[in-house]
């Protein structure tokens, strides 16, 4: 899966997406916060004011990002039937709580040890999920697989086990952030 590149400059990355009318049609861009700010959209430039971000300091941005996403190799977007992902054999869920500003994020994936492949077929990434919302949303995928999760949450981890979840708190390493 390649970056979109901004629709504008052609040489950065696109974060910033906007729809114009253009001869009555939507017309969808990409932009990099660069173009974003000379095209003078009022988030973009109040949000680099907040953060004290100067011109300089957005062009390092840009190379940075382009360098680090110069770097992904072997990453496909690819389309799987439910068949396809009907033959996945080892199954793995992963669930990181949000609520508030950081967003809680689920995964399903499945890993192919011969091909060594990761297949990441279904993601949830919401705010504001109560835990009883969280198992609704899980209850309806039918899982198989444990959910693997944030182990700094623990009173999530028995509250949504308690409504009938396989899951258990991920052992973090000696630098994670607990």
């Amino acid at each position: 899966m390649q970056p979109q590149l901004c629709s504008r400059c052609k040489k950065n990355v696109a974060v910033v997406f906007i729809t114009r009318m253009e001869n009555g049609k939507n017309i969808n861009e990409g932009l990099c916060l660069k173009c974003a700010k000379n095209l003078g959209l009022p988030q973009v430039n109040e949000m680099m004011q907040r953060m004290g971000i100067t011109d300089e300091d957005l062009d390092n941005l840009n190379n940075e990002m382009m360098q680090a996403l110069d770097s992904i190799e072997n990453v496909e977007d690819l389309r799987m039937s439910n068949e396809m992902i009907a033959q996945f054999d080892r199954l793995h869920c992963g669930l990181d709580f949000g609520f508030a500003v950081d967003p809680l994020a689920f995964v399903q994936m499945h890993y192919d040890a011969k091909k060594e492949e990761l297949y990441i077929f279904d993601e949830v990434y919401q705010q504001k999920l109560t835990n009883r919302a969280v198992a609704q949303i899980l209850r309806a995928k039918h899982l198989t697989a444990p959910i693997i999760a944030d182990s700094a949450e623990p009173k999530s981890i028995a509250e949504i086990r308690d409504m009938g979840f396989n899951i258990i708190g991920c052992r973090k390493g000696p630098d994670s952030v607990a």
